[in-house]
Formats: structure tokens, C-alpha cells, sequence
């Protein structure tokens, strides 16, 4: 039976006789401590590189009038029967509109395998809105224990290509970025004496700000006069650059291999010059970081290293025209920056640990993906929820140390959801054999 197949049966339990159902509740009572409520997904998602598919989410998320907690019990499926396929889930919780949490699964999958898979709560904790999609390498970033190494060593210069090009777009994140009218808003409330600093700190991609998408609720019109905070524009940009990094980085650690760029000038907007002047290092001035332009000026560097400097992808932008030159410059620029923040030495495998990279290095991308929603109550919002020797976490249930409860174990005992789901599918099946033999 595929995966299909699997997941076609069990949607049939919701059309079993009352005595089927009667068992499947009794049953399931029977191997989990908690009634849980089940939403199928109408349809599966599918990417298929070769059709130029690489992204595929619901077209309507799940939403609640009320919080829930999420669970994914999901299959997902080869449907190339010739090449091996790596492809990403990623399940996204939200609270009123507002990013919770994102749970990612990274798949290789061999020709026509199917395997089953679950995000669990811990990853997806709660909300009252959850999105699910199937994305290719190139249309996903993960946390650096998520990544894939490449299967086959390749080559340098194709392997920072795709580094280049899965990072570069940052479309996504500057979506994330408040609208700098709400921004203004904000800080002019809660502290307009220092609006700078309140705008700094927080108007980012992660904050509460209204963003320009929920302002004008796809009104395209309105997005013609919301402009995004230009501070959060220039992390999302300073992000792409690190992803990038962390790419090539990670890559050098799977194969013992190194990029090495070719040589190129860097923008001197790395040390506040113009992002249309090229610039090279002033070697001669180790202890005093200046570049030299080509037109004989010098900017001498007092250098930020808390972040990769987004004058890097944006002067290498401004300077060139053709990707591959883009690209050199950019790792240039790069290294230049990690040269003087790490007493004038290159390492090869520094990863910034805050920033998402491609999730894997394959080029072709084919499955089917068919999933399963659990929702769970939600205990708690806050300590103050929950009794005494007791904390609320992040999923929304109240957690006593060294607890011994039937939902502590479960989240320890993964083998206990895949149970269930087999069990249901089981009953699911036994029913159907019932009624057909009515």
C-alpha cells in the first residue's frame, strides 16, 4: 500500500459504522492519555523540479477560533522512480497572524520510497492558525542541525552557485518586516522620547509590529504607499549574506573542501564609502583596517561585528552584473569582514548559529506529501496558569520538574504517535471491510 493509499484509508474512518467508531475511540483511549481532535488535509502537497515546482502549501491554512496546540502525522513519498529526491516539510504555527513556531523535517528520500513522519508539539507548540508545506532545497533555510550534507563531493564552483542563488532572495523576510507607519506608531507610544532606539530594537522580522501585509490585508493598492522599516530591510539583507556563508561553510565540512573565490574588488560601502566605488584592502595596515578605492580614497573601517554587513550583498549588487561576479565578491567582502573580527585570521568553517541556510544541495526535487493534523488543549498561557511548582512552556501546558505524567511521556516516547496513527489505520481499514460486507 503508498502512501496515498495509507492515508486514503485512514480518512475513510470518518465514515465507519457507530459500532467502528466506538471501538476506534475506545482503542485509542486505550494507548494515549489525551482525546485528541483530527483534521485531514483536503489534498496532497506535491513539488516536482522538473515542472519548476519547488514550493506547495495549503490554500487555506488550518484556523481555530480557539488555541490549540499541533501535532503532524504525515507521509510523504518518492514519486520519481529513477532519482533520488531531497525535499523539505515545514509545519508553521500562529498566533492571531503572528509567527509561533516552525517545525522542519529534511528528507532524502531513494526512488519511489515513502516513509512516515510526525512534527511533533514540541516543534509546532500552539496557536489558532497552522500552515503545512512542501518545499524543494532551494525554497527552504533550516537551522544548521536540520542541513543535509550533499550526497556526491561536486564541484566548488557549482556548490557556491547554489549557496548563492538559494540565499540571495530575501523576498521572504523583508514580507516579515513591520511597515514603518506602525513602526512610528509604536515607539511614538511606548517611548517617544527615544524613537531611534525603540525602532531598532523593535521593528525586526521577529516582532509584534504590524507588517505591511497585515495593514492592507492584500488591498494591492494600499501596498503602493506601505514601505517596510528600512532598518529590518537591511538584517534581512545582512541574513542573506550569513546564509550564504553558513552554506559554504557547511558544504567545506561535508567534503573537506574550500571555495576559493576568484579575485575581485569589494564595494567600499563595507567601511561607509559609496556602494558604487570598488575598493580593495590596504594590507599594509593590519592594525588600522582601511580600504583603498580605485580612485585613490581611503576609508578607514571602524568595524560592526555583531552581524555580517549587508553593505557586502548590497554594494556587490550595485557593482556587478552577472551573478557569478556577484557571488566572488560577496565571499570576498565576507572573508574581509571575518578577517578583522577574528584577529586577522579566515576560518573556513565559522557558521553564524542565529541565521537559517538551505536546508540541503540537490538540484532535483519530486514527492507527494499527505498529512494529518492533531489539535490539543491548550492548559496555559502564562505561569501564573498553572499551580504551584509548576511552569507553563512553550507548548501551553503546565510542566512540573521531574513529572511523570502520561503527556510527559509521550513527548519522550515517539514511537507512541506512530502507534496510534497505525492503530487507526487499522480500524479505519476494518470498518470499511465491515460496511462493505453489510
Amino acid at each position: 500500500m503508498n502512501a496515498r493509499a495509507l492515508l486514503h484509508t485512514f480518512a475513510s474512518f470518518v465514515k465507519c459504522s457507530s459500532f467502528c467508531c466506538t471501538i476506534l475511540a475506545l482503542s485509542f483511549l486505550c494507548i494515549a492519555c489525551e482525546v485528541h481532535d483530527y483534521w485531514m488535509m483536503p489534498s496532497a502537497l506535491s513539488v516536482n523540479s522538473e515542472e519548476e515546482i519547488y514550493y506547495s502549501e495549503l490554500d487555506e491554512p488550518l484556523k481555530d477560533d480557539l488555541f490549540m496546540r499541533y501535532q503532524l502525522d504525515y507521509v510523504i513519498q518518492n514519486t520519481s522512480a529513477s532519482n533520488a529526491s531531497e525535499v523539505v516539510v515545514i509545519g508553521t504555527s500562529y498566533v492571531n497572524s503572528f509567527e509561533r513556531a516552525t517545525g522542519i523535517k529534511v528528507w532524502h528520500l531513494e526512488p519511489d520510497e515513502y516513509q512516515d513522519g510526525i512534527l511533533m508539539s514540541t516543534q509546532l507548540q500552539y496557536g489558532n492558525e497552522l500552515n503545512v508545506a512542501l518545499a524543494c532545497c532551494n525554497k527552504s533555510e533550516c537551522n544548521r542541525h536540520d542541513v543535509l550534507c550533499p550526497e556526491e563531493e561536486g564541484d566548488a564552483a557549482n556548490t557556491a552557485n547554489f549557496c548563492y542563488n538559494a540565499c540571495k532572495d530575501r523576498s521572504a523576510c523583508i514580507e516579515k518586516c513591520p511597515a514603518t507607519s506602525a513602526c512610528e506608531l509604536y515607539c511614538k507610544e511606548t517611548s517617544p522620547t527615544d524613537m531611534q532606539n525603540c525602532m531598532e530594537n523593535n521593528c525586526t522580522n521577529a516582532g509584534t509590529v504590524n507588517t505591511c501585509k497585515q495593514i492592507c490585508n492584500d488591498d494591492e493598492t494600499c501596498y503602493e504607499s506601505c514601505t517596510p522599516y528600512n532598518g529590518c530591510i537591511n538584517k534581512c539583507t545582512s541574513n542573506a549574506a550569513a546564509c550564504y556563508k553558513n552554506c559554504l561553510s557547511t558544504w567545506s565540512q561535508c567534503t573537506d573542501a574550500v571555495f576559493e573565490p576568484a579575485e575581485s574588488d569589494i564595494p567600499c560601502a563595507l567601511c561607509g564609502g559609496p556602494e558604487d566605488e570598488a575598493c580593495k584592502w590596504n594590507s599594509a595596515k593590519d592594525d588600522d583596517p582601511i580600504l583603498s578605492s580605485n580612485a585613490g580614497n581611503d576609508y578607514p573601517c571602524n568595524v560592526d561585528c555583531s552581524a555580517y554587513p549587508a553593505a557586502c550583498v548590497t554594494g556587490c549588487e550595485t557593482l556587478f552584473d552577472d551573478d557569478t561576479q556577484r557571488m566572488n565578491c560577496l565571499e570576498l567582502c565576507l572573508n574581509q569582514h571575518l578577517y578583522w573580527c577574528n584577529d586577522f585570521t579566515v576560518p573556513t568553517d565559522y557558521v553564524d548559529t542565529n541565521v537559517s541556510q538551505p536546508c540541503c544541495f540537490s538540484d532535483f526535487c519530486q514527492a507527494e506529501f499527505q498529512g494529518i493534523v492533531k489539535t490539543f488543549e491548550v492548559q496555559c498561557f502564562n505561569d501564573a496558569s498553572c499551580s504551584s511548582n509548576h511552569y507553563c512552556s512553550d507548548e501551553g501546558i503546565c510542566v512540573a520538574s521531574g513529572s511523570s505524567s502520561c503527556h510527559a511521556a509521550s513527548l519522550k516516547q515517539t514511537s507512541l504517535p506512530i502507534n496510534a496513527f497505525y492503530m487507526l489505520l487499522a480500524l479505519a481499514t476494518y470498518c470499511m471491510i465491515r460496511r462493505r460486507s453489510k
